[in-house]
């Protein structure tokens, strides 16, 4: 993707929507992909979402999302899954 075209952005974004969707699993987005739907202008690289997985089953949607999408590290798997809760 070209830096700074929010046009192949949104495609990407409906792509990842449609995904998820089929999938049955909540979501929403967030970062500046999101702010664009209110008129607030921010340039952004890339979609963030955030996806309602519960705990103990984030393989599941780390497989989904790798299957579709080309992950941007070779690590993904390890990186997703070594996120720390604290409460």
């Amino acid at each position: 993707m070209k830096a700074n075209n929010l046009g192949e952005l949104f495609i990407t974004a409906c792509k990842v929507q449609k995904v998820l969707i089929d999938a049955g699993i909540k979501f929403c987005f967030i970062g500046g992909i999101s702010v664009q739907r209110w008129g607030k202008v921010r340039i952004t690289k890339d979609v963030d979402l955030t996806l309602f997985a519960g705990f103990g089953n984030e393989k599941k949607f780390i497989d989904l999302l790798a299957h579709n999408f080309k992950p941007r590290r070779d690590d993904y798997n390890n990186f997703a899954e070594s996120i720390e809760y604290y409460f």
